[in-house]
């Protein structure tokens, strides 16, 4: 009896050694236990899972799973099979596992891994692009670790700083977004042995670099990210950081370069199952061919993105790939098309409140307006200096100068309650049509309070006609 209370004691020294990061030490420490008692298996099975050795931690976990009916076990096992779950892309059963372990936690009155389980629903949250509610789960993990001043409390700040980050990202607070991964980055530095979730700040942080056009310090973060991956041999975080690193070639025109990058992430991708993050890697392809002006491939490698993004369920990748949808196909010239997925990105974006999508939405709507509705662009291009006044999107912004410049040139414009043509270059006959129509239907409206009797009246024509091109020009 004293070997086995022994053995009990120093499997509960390796679990404080994993709540502390220290996966390396714990591993070694794990090998000197000489009878696998349940608990140790399950410490097992979290080491081969922060390694991403997951074939092998499911295959300890199935062995054990019959065995693990003393409460501590079950909840670590619970929450255990959970993180399995979560790197397998199965997030309902991971919901499941981690709903259990929150429970059993709870009756065991342990606060800091009760934390745990919730950041832990807050990480599927944030997969499924609920941003607001895997917020509230993390800063409630925050409040429950909040007088602890452990290692591992610690540890576990670092990590939920970075998730915070990615939220705020992905919903387009850049500031804000890198405060929190610089905060991570500093703590998992010093205090994380193995160095995974250092690696995931690190490449948090070059994602942020990469969308605010400091390209050549994302490709050196991104580059020391990648060197912990492979040293690690941890695909899934490989596959994003090649895609991060793929994306910042592509914006500096390193075309060649990046193919292989985005070759590696969508393998790495279909080898694990990936299908949300195929999708993010299949819009990357998108972007890598038009910016080669390969329009073609650039359609197909959106389509496939799409149907990824539908598979997964996940409406921010969704989103994401129909903004390149529209974008190829106002490129096209298929103008109907464009506008189809662009408004159903736009829809994406506002319920998602994610200005990642919600920006370039309105951006090449501006531009598909320039070719069918000059005097829409506008708006749009007004509606996309806006948002991006608070996202600070340096290839957006070169978007909008580009978009902007375009709509300058143009050769029909409104100042204040002038109507101008320029004679010089004359519009065509649809185009000064159209455009004269809902600069004088708009004036009519502002000057009669939008009455359509006094405004038809006003222009010498019907109500009906003015409610007619009120409701074909959008007023």
């Amino acid at each position: 009896m004293p070997r086995v209370r022994e053995l009990q004691v120093t499997a509960s020294a390796i679990a404080d050694l994993i709540d502390a990061g220290q996966f390396v030490t714990a591993e070694r420490a794990l090998r000197d236990i000489r009878e696998r008692t349940p608990l140790a298996r399950v410490l097992q099975a979290e080491i081969e899972i922060y390694f991403s050795r997951l074939r092998e931690a499911e295959r300890v976990l199935d062995e054990v799973a019959a065995e693990a009916k003393d409460v501590e076990v079950a909840a670590r096992y619970a929450m255990a099979r959970g993180e399995l779950s979560y790197w397998l892309y199965r997030y309902e059963e991971a919901e499941e596992h981690f709903q259990i372990a929150l429970h059993f936690y709870k009756f065991l009155g342990n606060t800091f891994r009760q934390a745990v389980a919730l950041y832990n629903l807050g990480r599927l949250e944030r997969q499924r692009a609920h941003f607001e509610e895997a917020e509230r789960r993390c800063h409630r993990a925050l409040e429950y670790i909040e007088n602890d001043h452990t290692l591992r409390a610690d540890v576990f700040r670092g990590l939920i700083w970075f998730n915070l980050g990615v939220c705020r990202f992905e919903q387009g607070e850049l500031k804000r977004a890198e405060a929190f991964y610089t905060k991570a980055a500093e703590i998992l530095e010093i205090r994380e042995e193995g160095k995974r979730y250092y690696g995931l700040a690190l490449n948090g942080l070059g994602g942020l670099y990469l969308y605010m056009g400091r390209y050549a310090e994302a490709v050196s973060v991104l580059s020391q990210a990648r060197c912990i991956f492979e040293a690690l041999g941890s695909a899934h975080d490989l596959e994003h950081v090649s895609n991060n690193m793929a994306l910042a070639l592509i914006w500096l025109g390193r075309y060649e370069e990046a193919e292989p990058l985005l070759q590696e992430s969508f393998e790495l991708a279909q080898k694990i199952g990936n299908v949300k993050g195929a999708s993010t890697f299949l819009t990357s392809f998108a972007e890598l061919y038009v910016g080669r002006g390969e329009l073609e491939a650039a359609y197909v490698y959106g389509r496939q993105a799409l149907e990824c993004a539908e598979l997964a369920r996940n409406e921010f990748e969704k989103g994401r790939a129909l903004v390149q949808l529209g974008r190829v196909a106002l490129l096209k010239g298929r103008y109907y098309e464009s506008e189809k997925a662009l408004r159903q990105a736009l829809e994406i974006g506002e319920r998602l409140k994610s200005r990642e999508v919600e920006v370039p939405a309105c951006l090449y709507l501006a531009e598909l307006m320039l070719a069918v509705q000059p005097m829409k662009a506008r708006e749009w291009l007004a509606r996309a200096e806006r948002l991006l006044a608070e996202y600070p999107h340096a290839w957006l912004r070169a978007e909008f100068e580009r978009i902007r410049q375009r709509l300058e040139a143009g050769r029909i414009r409104v100042e204040g309650e002038q109507f101008i043509v320029d004679g010089t270059r004359l519009p065509k006959w649809y185009e000064a049509k159209e455009a004269l129509e809902i600069f004088l239907i708009r004036k009519a409206l502002e000057q009669t309070g939008n009455n359509l009797t006094r405004a038809g009246e006003l222009l010498g024509t019907t109500r009906v006609h003015i409610q007619k091109k009120k409701k074909q020009y959008g007023l």
